[in-house]
């Protein structure tokens, strides 16, 4: 088997996800901002914490469709806890 034929098996075997991730926007106090990242980070891995507009005092979270109900769960938990001022859901499909 040469290996354009071993890619085409593959590609078969194994087809790529059809579904897409989401992006939730989280606004915060700037200096809740370092808490919220360690929160999440450490909350399981159910989304990818992005602080690159952190000045602007947003966080943007990537998450998996298998984990969007467990983040927005997460995220819930932690507006209770009275971290973050505002959350914005901006999905992204």
């Amino acid at each position: 088997m040469g290996a354009k034929e071993a890619v085409k098996v593959l590609r078969e075997k194994y087809r790529p996800p059809t579904k897409v991730c989401h992006c939730i926007t989280v606004r915060l106090k700037v200096e809740n901002i370092g808490l919220f990242d360690a929160i999440v980070e450490h909350s399981g891995r159910c989304c990818l914490p992005s602080t690159e507009r952190a000045k602007q005092g947003k966080v943007t979270l990537i998450v998996s469709p298998y984990f969007f109900e467990s983040t927005l769960q997460l995220l819930d938990r932690v507006r209770k806890s009275a971290v973050p001022e505002k959350v914005a859901d901006l999905l992204k499909r």
